[in-house]
């Protein structure tokens, strides 16, 4: 979704559009506004969720991620609602007022504290409403 819309053949020496459209007609997904997507894969060049990547040279990277993360939060706001915290209280990250550091910043802000630092290690995996009483 978010990789480059063109190949290079070498052994043509030519630049090919990835759909097979003419180079006219090729569509740069790249560019896409986030809010003409309804569906992303997380793979390629964005990286997965749970990879706590920040820095991304596609935007759109970092606006699909911000998205999944929004709707994890959202996730988790609703079943804070709906459960007492001895069935869900679930683990997030928060920035030390005193800390003035930029990356810690940008992880709150894409990652809704879904991740305590950057890389695949920095994860904070979700966690699930204990309601297996409710299901006996």
């Amino acid at each position: 979704m978010v990789d480059e819309p063109y190949d290079f053949n070498e052994d043509l020496n030519k630049k090919f559009c990835y759909t097979g459209h003419p180079m006219s007609e090729c569509q740069d997904c790249q560019r896409t506004p986030i809010h003409n997507i309804f569906t992303a894969h997380f793979t390629s060049s964005c990286g997965k969720p749970e990879h706590c990547e920040p820095d991304h040279d596609v935007s759109l990277c970092v606006d699909l991620l911000q998205k999944w993360h929004n709707i994890r939060h959202s996730l988790e706001e609703e079943w804070k609602k709906k459960y007492d915290a001895s069935k869900y209280n679930p683990k997030s990250f928060t920035i030390d007022e005193s800390s003035e550091s930029s990356e810690e910043e940008d992880l709150m802000h894409i990652f809704h504290g879904h991740c305590h630092e950057a890389g695949r290690l920095g994860y904070i995996p979700m966690e699930f409403p204990n309601v297996t009483d409710q299901l006996i």
